[in-house]
């Protein structure tokens, strides 16, 4: 499903952010978080070879739509402020990619958050993603 829709579909998702950030400082305990987006087109618990988990969420868009780089700038500009205490990590230029890439991560504790936009040109699609990393 390809979407398009403004960034303002993630004005009351707030709460869900921290509910988020404070479920993975946990390490998902409670297994995968009730919390969603509007829109989304997938939030997944998954489990990392080191033990710890990731909640990812992944929303598809037509290849380089504004409606994708709208909704990656609100989630920029959400995480610090939803995620209270949430600091800025320097960029990540090590990231080699044929197609446009752009990273957002922050870090509260010991629990990672970012987003990111990326298109992709083979496929047709751009894919705003947020990803949660428990510790």
């Amino acid at each position: 499903m390809m979407l398009s829709f403004p960034a303002t579909a993630f004005a009351g998702n707030c709460a869900g952010l921290g509910t988020l950030a404070q479920s993975a400082a946990g390490g998902f305990a409670d297994g995968k978080p009730d919390e969603s987006f509007n829109e989304v087109e997938s939030c997944d618990l998954l489990q990392n070879s080191d033990g710890t988990q990731t909640y990812l969420c992944t929303w598809q868009f037509a290849y380089r739509a504004p409606g994708a780089a709208a909704v990656f700038d609100m989630l920029d500009r959400l995480i610090p402020v939803c995620i209270r205490g949430a600091q800025a990590l320097p960029a990540d230029d090590s990231v080699n990619h044929p197609d446009s890439y752009d990273l957002r991560r922050y870090r509260r504790g010991d629990v990672v958050i970012s987003t990111s936009l990326k298109d992709k040109a083979a496929l047709e699609q751009t894919l705003v993603t947020l990803r949660i990393d428990s510790k």
